[in-house]
């Protein structure tokens, strides 16, 4: 973003932003000899760590555990961060992407939807997903299963959102939202532990 590369994730600062030079993403100064500008910044505070960063109108934004911070870049400054209205943060680092011009992340309790204001909850309709609830033999999103966090993501291919996890039963799971029809439905992949594929789109599709 802004011909910068921004990282965040430091285990002992994990609310500080740092950002690379303008075209120089190998060079990681605390301050700009050359501007005098710093080059960290601290978004939140260290129990509400930065989780996903991201581009969205213009501005940079930080994904936090509680909440959602913008910042902006003025003539090469740093200026923010700004708390935004959004009262749900981003859970899991890999548990975000962009749907059409919203972030959509996961939260404690499910999947929002994000474009500069407050946030809309999209999961209703699958919520026992999120809330560790099996229904038609349907088990629960198993967030204690650290192991596939990097799976956990959010993608938008044409009209149709997926979110990939794994249930409490240990099978791989893809959440797909048909954007069109305002519906859910949940496709069977794999057993990770056996590498299994299964292709199964019967009973356990069309859910909501």
């Amino acid at each position: 973003a802004f011909n910068r590369m921004w990282v965040a994730g430091d285990p002992k600062n994990p609310h500080i932003l740092y950002s690379s030079k303008t075209g120089k993403p190998e060079s990681f100064p605390v301050i700009n000899q050359g501007t005098g500008n710093p080059h960290v910044l601290a978004v939140s505070s260290p129990d509400n760590p930065i989780n996903g960063i991201a581009e969205l109108n213009g501005e940079l934004v930080c994904l936090c555990q509680n909440g959602i911070y913008t910042v902006r870049l003025d003539n090469g400054r740093m200026v923010g961060p700004f708390k935004t209205p959004a009262n749900r943060g981003l859970v899991l680092k890999y548990a975000w992407g962009y749907v059409d011009n919203e972030i959509w992340f996961l939260s404690n309790d499910g999947i929002y939807a994000w474009g500069g204001g407050a946030v809309r909850k999209v999961t209703f309709a699958v919520d026992f997903i999120f809330n560790k609830k099996t229904v038609n033999n349907i088990a629960y999103f198993d967030r204690s299963n650290s192991t596939y966090y990097p799976l956990c993501n959010i993608q938008q291919k044409n009209n149709e959102v997926f979110f990939n996890y794994i249930n409490a039963d240990g099978w791989f799971f893809i959440l797909r939202y048909h954007l069109l029809f305002d519906r859910w439905s949940i496709d069977e992949v794999y057993d990770p532990n056996q590498l299994v594929y299964q292709n199964n789109e019967s009973d356990r599709n069309g859910i909501s």
